[in-house]
């Protein structure tokens, strides 16, 4: 994973929040107002983000098709 400052608008399922020393991973959220999301979090309560708030992003995986049969 790989720290990044994202706004409300910017955050995306499964990004983990560290809060109270615990990285908990983003399962759901919804808009509540302007700039606001209400961030449901996996083994917490809901979290009201407000603000640009630092995240933790999960490294994508690259993928390669390979060939499938010589030409």
């Amino acid at each position: 994973m790989f720290a990044i400052d994202v706004d409300p608008g910017s955050v995306e399922l499964g990004d983990h929040i560290l809060l109270d020393g615990v990285y908990y991973p983003i399962k759901d959220m919804r808009s509540v107002g302007f700039g606001e999301k209400l961030l449901f979090l996996d083994g917490r309560s809901p979290w009201r983000m407000a603000g640009s708030t630092r995240m933790y992003r999960p490294k994508k995986r690259k993928t390669v098709q390979l060939e499938s049969g010589p030409r």
